[in-house]
């Protein structure tokens, strides 16, 4: 049984570290391209506030951050469905990033759990152990006392 929650456990710590590298990875692609798709789509539109590669970026990081401080909005329909991609894709990765997070908290708060029972269970089997000690010597007392009493001169 042990060797099983240890494999368990190594298996899991593995792929959570990778499903972290993929978010981290998948997080950075996606501001980058959103970023240049939004830069491509409103550099030269009338009154876009996203004109410079560097804005697209900013717009893209907060954007993907939910934050949103609206100093800079897309005005075409292209970027704003650049920006709808962005919000779901964002949402996602911000789902997977909550997951793993109580993931890794349910696994810690179990494995707690589980010492805590198994202790639980040794002090069991000592106070067990202590009652059956108990019961023998007030048997061999009780039974020294009988023998005192039928040996005893009347």
């Amino acid at each position: 049984m042990t060797l099983v929650s240890v494999l368990h456990r190594v298996a899991s710590n593995a792929l959570r570290g990778r499903v972290v590298t993929y978010v981290i990875c998948a997080s950075a692609l996606l501001v980058y391209i959103e970023a240049l798709a939004m830069y491509d789509a409103e550099q030269n539109a009338p009154g876009s506030s996203i004109t410079t590669f560097s804005e697209a970026l900013w717009w893209s990081v907060v954007n993907v951050a939910t934050v949103d401080y609206g100093d800079f909005t897309p005005v075409t329909g292209l970027g704003r469905g650049i920006d709808v991609c962005l919000m779901i894709g964002g949402t996602a990765l911000l789902g997977v990033v909550t997951a793993t997070l109580a993931s890794w908290l349910v696994e810690k708060v179990s494995a707690t759990e589980s010492k805590a029972e198994s202790v639980t269970a040794e002090h069991a089997a000592q106070l067990l152990a202590e009652i059956r000690e108990l019961r023998r010597t007030v048997e061999d007392a009780q039974l020294g006392r009988v023998a005192e009493v039928a040996t005893a001169p009347r």
